[in-house]
This record gives C-alpha cells, structure tokens and sequence, in this order.
C-alpha cells in the first residue's frame, strides 16, 4: 500500500489537531501565568496582554508545525517535485554505481 494511501486513511482532520494543540497551549499558559501571579502576589490582570501575546505566539508556532507536517494541505502548500527529483538522482546515481 502507498504511502499516500496510508496518511490519507490514517489522518485526522487538521481543525481538530489545531483545537486540542491550542487547548493545551492556552491551559499551559493559563496555568504558568496563574502560578507566577500568585507567587509574586501580583493580580493576573498585569499580566493578561503578555500571556495573550505568548498563548499567540506559541498557537502560531505550532500552526506552523502542523501546517508544514501537512504539505498537501493547509495555510501553506508545499510542492513536492524538487524532493521527487532529488529521490530519483538518488537511486539513479545508487544504480549505476553498482
């Protein structure tokens, strides 16, 4: 079986990946916030633009992961031709050196 039929019988929408990624990206930081608020006696209202611009950031980074792991897609498009060709000098250059 190709691989192409694998990932496509095996994979998960993307839209559920990203919710549970953002999730536990928002919880993690929620709860880093909370406890630093805490720990300094601060209220967490101080701190709520610098833990949206984080829970933002860390969201876009992992968007980007994903997207990429995902390259026929998504956000972002990958063509796949220069890898395809490189395969193939690969196994020519393999073949004739034997």
């Amino acid at each position: 079986m190709p691989a192409e039929d694998i990932l496509g019988t095996f994979s998960l929408p993307q839209i559920y990946i990203f919710s549970v990624l953002l999730v536990l990206v928002l919880l993690a930081v929620g709860r880093f916030f909370g406890r630093r608020a805490a720990r300094r006696d601060k209220s967490v209202e101080s701190s709520l633009g610098s833990a949206v611009a984080l829970a933002l950031a860390f969201s876009l980074v992992i968007l980007l992961i994903v997207d990429l792991d995902r390259s026929y897609e998504g956000f972002l498009i990958v063509d796949q031709t220069p890898m395809v060709e490189l395969s193939r000098r690969f196994e020519t250059e393999r073949g004739s050196a034997n």
